[in-house]
C-alpha cells in the first residue's frame, strides 16, 4: 500500500464491504418475506412498525408527546421496548410508510455499527491478522495465535 507495495488484502478490500452491504439488503428483504408470508404478519417488528407509523404523525408535526408522555409508553415505562417505537417513528417520518424500507434502514444502520467495530478493532490491534475477525468456525485459533506471535504481538492478546 505504501511505496508501491500492495498486499493481497488490499485487492480484496473493496469487494468485501460491497458484498456485505448487498447481503444486508437481501437479508432485510428475506426477513420481510418471512414475517409477511410464513408468520402471517405477526412479530415484534410488525408491532414496532405499527406504533412507529402512529408516532410518526406526531413527530412530523413536531409533537414529541410519544417521548415525553407516559400514556404512550409500553407498560408506562420509558425503557425496554418503548424506545423501539420512537426509533421506528423517526425512520418512518423520514422514509414514509414502508415496513420493508424500515427493515432496510435498520439493517444498514447495523452494518454501519459493524463497520465501526471493525475500524475500532483494527486501530486498537493493528498487528492482529485480518483473519481474527472471521467467525470462529472458519478459522483455526492456533494459526491466529501463531500469526500474532510472528508479528511480535504480546502473547496476552492471543485468542484461545
Amino acid at each position: 500500500m505504501f511505496g508501491g507495495v500492495r498486499s493481497v488484502e488490499d485487492d480484496a478490500a473493496p469487494r468485501g464491504p460491497v458484498v456485505a452491504l448487498a447481503l444486508r439488503v437481501v437479508g432485510a428483504g428475506s426477513r420481510f418475506l418471512v414475517i409477511t408470508i410464513f408468520y402471517n404478519g405477526v412479530g415484534d417488528a410488525v408491532g414496532y412498525y405499527m406504533k412507529g407509523v402512529l408516532f410518526s404523525e406526531f413527530f412530523q408535526n413536531l409533537d414529541w408527546s410519544p417521548i415525553t408522555d407516559p400514556q404512550y409508553w409500553w407498560d408506562q415505562r420509558w425503557w425496554g421496548t418503548t424506545p423501539m417505537f420512537w426509533f421506528s417513528a423517526l425512520v418512518v417520518s423520514v422514509i414514509g410508510q414502508s415496513m420493508l424500507g424500515e427493515f432496510v434502514v435498520f439493517s444498514l444502520l447495523s452494518f454501519l455499527g459493524l463497520v465501526g467495530f471493525v475500524i475500532a478493532f483494527r486501530r486498537s490491534f493493528p498487528l492482529a491478522p485480518a483473519s481474527i475477525l472471521t467467525p470462529s468456525p472458519l478459522r483455526r485459533p492456533r494459526r491466529v495465535c501463531g500469526a500474532l506471535r510472528r508479528r511480535r504481538a504480546a502473547a496476552r492478546t492471543c485468542i484461545r
